[in-house]
């Protein structure tokens, strides 16, 4: 257990965890335990809360951070982070059984050496996730972690995430190409507060695919910011002043008047409607040829009778005079 003496040691700490310097009026800091919060002020304020006698050793140093220090709103499911800025260069994934629980746990690596680790509970009644933050130290494959910030969230909860000082580290080994990266990690199941995990790299250009399991929270963000974007520069084209199109019409040359004019039926021609007969329109052809057509189709089967008749009458004169013998 660490136990400072002064109370520049405090501050001094909180800096190293916050990668950035603060003032002893920017903090608040107090000593806690099951029955007073003492404000520290002075170096013999920190002295004497360790030695006095308390029930208990449940002995705890709450400081209170100014605005500048975290993000506001500061929503840890929204993808805020307090460390890590920009976006990362290096994701890892894994899904581990730790004691009976199922852990889904995700390592991004950012610049500035700051790393971004998340564990996620989802397999009991209501979503529980943890999110570690820090630095890291890189040489050849192996990889340090010094974990020094620890929040949680919890769905239903709508209290603002406390911040843990945890300053402790761990380390991993590089496997081949980069591809799978293995060692200790914190967890938070379990009576062990470290467990064995093996990472999987996920590729730096991932493909939009039509379903996608358990979607990061930046990820979401970064999606929702290109859809404003889009938005936007949609409207600023509607607002534009649209360009009026004119239509200039050449007169035409006088050879295509000429031949215009020639085949433009005329006006009586134009204006006179088909004839209608028997509910349908009858079109505009002469009729001669077809009644001429039937009417020597009448005569001929006319003949036809005519000749047929009068040979049988010629054979029963024949039969009558005896001239034909039966």
């Amino acid at each position: 257990e660490w136990q400072p003496s002064r109370l520049q040691e405090v501050i001094d700490f909180i800096s190293t965890l916050m990668c950035q310097k603060f003032e002893k009026e920017d903090l608040h800091i107090r000593g806690c335990d099951r029955a007073r919060y003492d404000k520290w002020k002075l170096d013999c304020d920190v002295t004497s809360f360790f030695t006095k006698e308390t029930p208990g050793d449940n002995k705890t140093i709450k400081v209170k951070l100014p605005e500048f220090a975290t993000p506001l709103p500061f929503k840890p499911r929204q993808g805020k982070k307090i460390l890590c800025k920009g976006k990362w260069l290096e994701k890892y994934f894994t899904e581990e059984k730790v004691s009976t629980r199922k852990v889904s746990m995700t390592l991004k690596l950012y610049p500035d050496n700051r790393f971004y680790f998340k564990n996620s509970l989802t397999d009991g009644g209501t979503p529980y996730l943890a999110f570690f933050e820090g630095s890291y130290t890189r040489k050849g494959q192996s990889l340090t972690l010094h974990h020094c910030l620890k929040y949680t969230w919890q769905e239903g909860i709508r209290e603002r995430p406390t911040l843990e000082a945890v300053n402790k580290f761990t380390k991993l080994g590089f496997g081949d190409r980069d591809v799978t990266l293995a060692g200790q990690v914190p967890t938070i199941v379990g009576t062990d507060p470290f467990c064995f995990a093996e990472f999987c790299r996920e590729p730096n250009k991932v493909i939009n695919s039509a379903t996608r399991w358990n979607p990061e929270s930046g990820d979401e963000d970064e999606e929702e910011k290109k859809k404003e974007e889009e938005k936007k520069e949609e409207e600023k084209e509607e607002a534009k002043p649209k360009k009026k199109t004119v239509e200039v019409r050449r007169p035409p040359k006088p050879e295509a008047a000429k031949e215009a004019a020639a085949t433009k039926p005329t006006d009586q021609a134009a204006a006179r409607p088909p004839r209608q007969h028997d509910g349908f329109w009858e079109p505009e052809e002469e009729r001669w040829p077809f009644f001429l057509g039937i009417f020597l189709m009448i005569c001929l089967i006319g003949l036809i009778i005519y000749a047929v008749v009068t040979g049988e009458e010629e054979e029963v004169i024949r039969i009558a005079d005896g001239s034909v013998e039966l």
